[in-house]
């Protein structure tokens, strides 16, 4: 998507770049990369539609906090956690996924 948009706004650079290149160029290294994907909007949405759709309890796990809260906000009644919350805060909600259906923890 950015490789296209790149192109048609700079057709005279994009004539001599290929697609490796410019992903070899845009994304310097691992981190940049990782940034653009998990800071990205409609990567976001896409990814809060596939996980908003359950039909059993679901359990997502992510690599890190700030792209957690990102997609929570996203999902209607979202339950974001993670390892500094509270222990009978993590109890809670492993109770309630025995006792509920449908819940969404991120």
């Amino acid at each position: 998507d950015e490789y296209h948009k790149f192109c048609e706004a700079n057709p005279i650079d994009a004539a001599k770049l290929t697609y490796r290149k410019f992903k070899t160029d845009y994304f310097k290294d691992y981190t940049a990369e990782k940034k653009y994907i998990q800071r990205r909007p409609e990567r976001l949405q896409m990814l809060a539609n596939l996980i908003s759709k359950p039909t059993k309890n679901t359990l997502v796990l992510l690599p890190n906090i700030a792209f957690g809260r990102a997609i929570t906000k996203l999902i209607p009644n979202a339950v974001f956690f993670y390892g500094a919350d509270s222990k009978a805060v993590r109890k809670e909600l492993y109770k309630s996924f025995e006792e509920e259906d449908n819940i969404i923890a991120i």
